[in-house]
């Protein structure tokens, strides 16, 4: 009968476990910042998209309904909305099949402090919302109300220079590790809707 034989085998030893581990720490200090600011900017991209898609709809039912819609802002279940006034709704309420976004926690439209100008080459002064509510009227084109105009007024000229009126809505995603991210959604005095993303330097089109 032949015999079985056991070899001693060498397990790893305490100083190789740890240099192991080690080495996976280093690795993860490197990784996980990258991955959670690609999930940042992507959760970015992704709002101001649905923003971008909102801000269509608003201009297609001006067109189709006649008239002047405008966007609205408010709060539901504690998170910020954005909404298209649609006419015979809940006036400063949003209203079943508006359409709608909603802002997830970190990222906020900002008036101030944003980097760069998005605006910059494309050859017009635009209004941000806290200048002007964003307005498309019947044509489908971005408008603004004169200085005591009423709303049937809404005009694609600024009365003050003559100049077409646009509009720019800065996106800020406060991230993680303290380094935020930022893009932009431009309308042009001829209705075109385009959205930016910052790369640290000048806005690029997404």
């Amino acid at each position: 009968m032949s015999r079985l034989r056991f070899q001693n085998r060498r397990g790893f030893s305490l100083v190789e476990l740890m240099v192991v581990v080690m080495i996976i720490l280093a690795i993860a200090a490197i990784m996980v910042p990258k991955i959670v600011t690609m999930l940042s900017d992507y959760n970015l991209k992704s709002t101001m998209g649905q923003a971008a898609g909102m801000l269509q709809q608003q201009r297609m039912q001006a067109v189709r309904l006649n008239s002047t819609l405008q966007v609205s802002t408010g709060t539901q279940n504690g998170r910020t909305i954005a909404w298209v006034d649609i006419p015979g709704g809940t006036a400063n309420s949003w209203d079943s099949g508006e359409p709608f976004i909603e802002f997830p926690k970190n990222i906020t439209v900002q008036n101030s402090s944003f980097p760069g100008d998005a605006t910059t080459g494309l050859g017009y002064s635009a209004q941000t919302p806290s200048s002007a509510t964003i307005k498309f009227n019947a044509r489908g084109l971005p408008c603004i109300v004169p200085s005591g105009g009423v709303a049937s007024q809404c005009s694609n000229f600024d009365s003050a220079n003559n100049k077409q009126v646009g509009f720019v809505v800065y996106f800020r995603n406060t991230g993680s590790f303290g380094v935020p991210s930022w893009g932009a959604i431009t309308i042009a005095p001829g209705g075109r809707i385009r959205s930016w993303f910052y790369n640290g330097s000048a806005y690029s089109p997404m």
